[in-house]
């Protein structure tokens, strides 16, 4: 199996620095912003790393993501965790009439979560994330396994505010009072991801954050593909 484990570099050498809390409102402000730059830091001339390649209009990726702040096993400092897993319309539904609807009504097309990212914080604002498969996932639990690394993993520089494209984000009015893992929605169509928050537990969605899908100049897995 393949294995990309080079840093990514960057105009100025950033370095890690801890998350401060394991609250839920602060892993999902961070959450946010490192999805989104993970999102964002893809290249269509790239064939290896999930969100990239020549993204085709009649295709639409769907995304359920769990986001939980864990405890590092050898640092034991806190560190941020996705896990990604695909998503379906159920066919039996209506169509949509807005994107907040239509997230609603997303349901898992897997028992489990397939890929997991574990994300640091760095200094300059951005993070750093490690993605790949998950070794141990559970049947019907959405934010549980650790990353195979054994397997292959790949790493990724998460701006969430990068120059080379459009990006918005929405304060979420779903987080207070939220108990339940936060869930981002996440939907890819002709050329824009669009980010939806989501507490099933309450019935509540927001649409939190829209981005432009254009290339990373300083895409590493185009760099190594090139």
């Amino acid at each position: 199996m393949w294995s990309f484990r080079k840093k990514p570099k960057t105009s100025q050498e950033a370095k890690f620095v801890p998350f401060a809390s394991m609250d839920l409102s602060y892993a999902k402000t961070h959450g946010l912003r490192a999805l989104c730059g993970l999102l964002m830091d893809r290249h269509s001339a790239c064939t290896t790393c999930p969100f990239c390649g020549i993204n085709d209009d009649d295709d639409i990726l769907q995304l359920i993501v769990h986001v939980e702040m864990q405890t590092d096993a050898t640092t034991e400092k806190p560190l941020l965790a996705f896990y990604f897993c695909k998503a379906v319309y159920p066919s039996e539904s209506p169509k949509a009439n807005n994107i907040e609807e239509w997230a609603a009504r997303l349901t898992y097309a897997e028992a489990a979560p397939n890929r997991k990212a574990v994300v640091n914080l760095l200094d300059n604002g951005a993070y750093y994330a490690e993605y790949g498969p998950i070794a141990n996932p559970t049947q019907g639990h959405y934010s549980t396994g650790s990353l195979a690394r054994e397997d292959w993993t790949l790493f990724f520089y998460c701006n969430p505010e990068p120059t080379y494209t459009r990006w918005q984000y929405w304060e979420s009015q779903v987080t207070l009072g939220q108990r339940v893992v936060p869930e981002f929605r996440c939907l890819q169509t002709q050329d824009e991801w669009w980010v939806v928050d989501i507490d099933r537990e309450r019935k509540m969605v927001q649409q939190v954050a829209a981005i432009t899908v254009a290339d990373n100049p300083d895409h590493l897995g185009r760099q190594l593909n090139g």
